[in-house]
């Protein structure tokens, strides 16, 4: 199946930079992950079939390896190793004579270890890298150990060590395989399949396929963990390494901790992380839009979610590791105490967060004045709010300061405002005529609105000049600096044309004695 679904996508596949060496073999590396993947949940074969599938499986592992190498000696170190291990499987079913046996092993692991040792010094003349060193080296020492042991006499034991490194260097280069055909066709199927028409795949393709890879790749490194573990004989089969692996722990009082509880934990805790993010972008880029929901009511709603949903997976977590309901009490009680003594402030934030989010008195987007500092709500956390000043820069509020102080809202139920401008003319000029022009400014631009209408109001005679105010609607409250400076200019120019003097400021001075 593997192998038809490379030959129907292959051109696609191309496209990408991990499936397209995999591709050039599709026989060999659908061969190569059944054999190395599916034989391990079977627990003994007759000798033939086991010689069978060793044939099928080291030669195509073999074959795809090649894919990645252009170095002789690297593609005669892999087919060496397929032949060694095809050679020792047909020794066995032929029943070889044990000394021509023991003398073959004890050849392939002097051989091996020459060849190890000449690759190591290379691969360091070279300045290569030191992970090819070492690996070299460590098959080096292990190849001289099963030389050792077999001069020794104990041939069972050197057979044994040989065939489990062999067998471990094999499943390591599967799970390499593995990894790399899984990262690649997650990308694949994100990017480049018919996934795409899905608005959610399309803008969050990248970190969609990154969740899905780590999830793989935990999956084969357990899998490789248990076919080393198999293949050095700790457990007879998969199934009890598996179950060997999960139930190692200790015991904390009554309750026993095993790799299985923390696991299963983790796995509960991250998938809430993971289920809630999902849920709150679906939420937010497919749903709410649809359904016609104001931003602000849409984060407070996804937000909730997200946090039930976090809270939950954390109780969840907890009782699989054991907790009982009593001990939560109890580490509530606990944590309560410390709450009380020296996270007042975080606690008093994070309430009234949850006020913000419920009664909404700001949202994302309003404008907000503090003090004298107009802002953007950019963000509402449970914590703090992020603002944006008019300068681009990003100021963390903490949501106390919003609930307890006094916070202007200029587009909390509408963006529309009234702007008000004050205007001084000299004295003895004509008063119809000064709120005629100021009316007619006002009436001329298209930003104004014309319900409701200006108004010019004469506010009284000030100390040099007769103080009017002309006061007009606008539709945004984001335009009135815009929106002034334009009737600024105009009230200047129609002045001027008509003739209207705006005054300095003027002092009357009153001279009630003089030196002689």
């Amino acid at each position: 199946a593997l192998a038809v679904v490379f030959l129907r996508f292959r051109q696609s596949l191309d496209e990408s930079e991990e499936l397209r060496s995999l591709a050039k073999r599709p026989f060999a590396l659908a061969v190569t992950v059944s054999v190395g993947t599916l034989s391990w949940f079977y627990t003994s074969y007759p000798p033939t079939w086991s010689l069978l599938l060793g044939i099928f499986g080291w030669i195509a592992l073999a074959r795809v390896l090649r894919v990645y190498t252009t170095k002789s000696i690297h593609k005669r170190l892999i087919y060496g190793l397929a032949f060694v291990m095809i050679s020792i499987q047909l020794f066995r079913v032929v029943s070889l004579p044990l000394p021509l046996f023991r003398l073959y092993i004890f050849l392939v692991a002097l051989v091996g270890f020459i060849f190890c040792l000449r690759l190591a010094r290379q691969s360091q003349r070279r300045k290569n890298s030191p992970r090819v060193t070492y690996g070299l080296g460590i098959a080096g020492l292990i190849l001289m150990v099963v030389v050792l042991v077999e001069v020794s006499g104990q041939a069972d034991l050197a057979l044994k060590l040989l065939e489990s490194s062999f067998t471990t260097l094999g499943l390591g280069l599967i799970a390499w395989l593995l990894m790399l055909l899984a990262r690649g066709g997650v990308d694949w199927a994100v990017h480049r399949s018919r996934l795409q028409e899905i608005s959610i795949f399309s803008n969050h393709g990248s970190s969609i396929a990154a969740q899905f890879t780590f999830f793989i790749n935990v999956f084969i490194g357990s899998l490789l963990i248990v076919g080393t573990l198999t293949s050095w004989k700790v457990y007879a089969s998969s199934g009890e390494a598996f179950r060997g692996i999960l139930s190692l722990g200790v015991t904390l009082g009554s309750q026993r901790i095993t790799v299985g509880l923390v696991l299963g934990a983790a796995a509960l805790l991250y998938g809430s992380f993971v289920a809630s993010s999902a849920i709150q972008t679906l939420l937010l880029e497919e749903v709410f839009p649809k359904r016609q929901v104001e931003p602000g009511v849409g984060l407070s709603i996804s937000k909730l979610i997200q946090y039930s949903l976090i809270l939950v997976g954390f109780l969840l977590a907890l009782a699989a590791l054991g907790v009982t309901l009593t001990n939560i009490t109890i580490l509530g009680g606990a944590i309560g105490v410390g709450i009380g003594f020296g996270l007042q402030a975080i606690v008093n934030n994070f309430a009234s967060g949850i006020i913000l989010l419920f009664e909404r008195p700001i949202r994302v987007g309003d404008m907000i004045q503090l003090v004298d500092l107009p802002c953007t709500v950019k963000k509402i956390g449970l914590r703090a709010t992020v603002v944006t000043t008019r300068d681009d820069a990003e100021i963390v509020i903490p949501n106390s300061d919003l609930v307890t102080n006094q916070v202007t809202n200029w587009t909390l139920s509408e963006r529309r405002m009234r702007l008000r401008i004050p205007v001084g003319v000299a004295y003895g000029s004509d008063v119809p005529l000064v709120m005629r022009i100021l009316k007619e400014v006002a009436e001329g631009n298209l930003s104004v609105l014309s319900n409701p209408p200006a108004s010019v109001l004469f506010l009284g005679f000030g100390e040099s000049s007769l103080n009017f105010e002309l006061r007009v609607w606008i539709r945004d409250f984001l335009d009135r600096h815009r929106i002034q400076s334009e009737l600024i200019q105009a009230i200047d120019s129609r002045f001027r044309s008509e003739g209207v003097e705006i005054p300095f400021p003027q002092r009357d001075l009153h001279v009630r004695s003089i030196d002689e």
